[in-house]
């Protein structure tokens, strides 16, 4: 099932993709719920990942980075 379908420009993905992810995350109030994030196999993962649970840990101090 995906929760949030956007059609984006392969070149702006890495930027693009953590801003939209954690817009939805901020909106729908389950920034702080967040538990798991399955990505597909794609090299830009990491980055992405990374980016997210940064801004995630900003809520959650707990979390390590």
């Amino acid at each position: 099932m995906d929760i949030v379908e956007e059609n984006f420009e392969l070149s702006h993905t890495e930027d693009l993709l953590p801003k939209v992810i954690i817009k939805c995350l901020d909106e729908w109030d389950i920034d702080c719920k967040l538990f798991a994030l399955t990505l597909d196999d794609c090299s830009v993962n990491d980055d992405i990942t990374l980016r997210i649970k940064e801004r995630v840990s900003e809520k959650r101090p707990f979390l390590s980075t």
